[in-house]
């Protein structure tokens, strides 16, 4: 996916799991959060692909734990 494409705040799938991205960090990676954490991680903007219906609904049933 093009960096240019990609919203903040949008859940996208990066490899085997679901990431919401918080914002970019240069012309190629975003930064984002994985699975309701706070902690940060940087994901090349190449390898997110749009998360499906069901991933955004098992992503935001999860329950938060520490």
């Amino acid at each position: 996916m093009k960096i240019k494409e990609v919203r903040n705040g949008s859940l996208y799938r990066a490899g085997d799991e679901i990431v919401r991205v918080r914002g970019q960090l240069n012309s190629s990676s975003v930064s984002c959060s994985r699975s309701h954490s706070n902690k940060l991680v940087a994901v090349k903007a190449g390898s997110l692909s749009i998360a499906s219906s069901d991933e955004v609904e098992n992503y935001l049933n999860q329950v938060d734990t520490p």
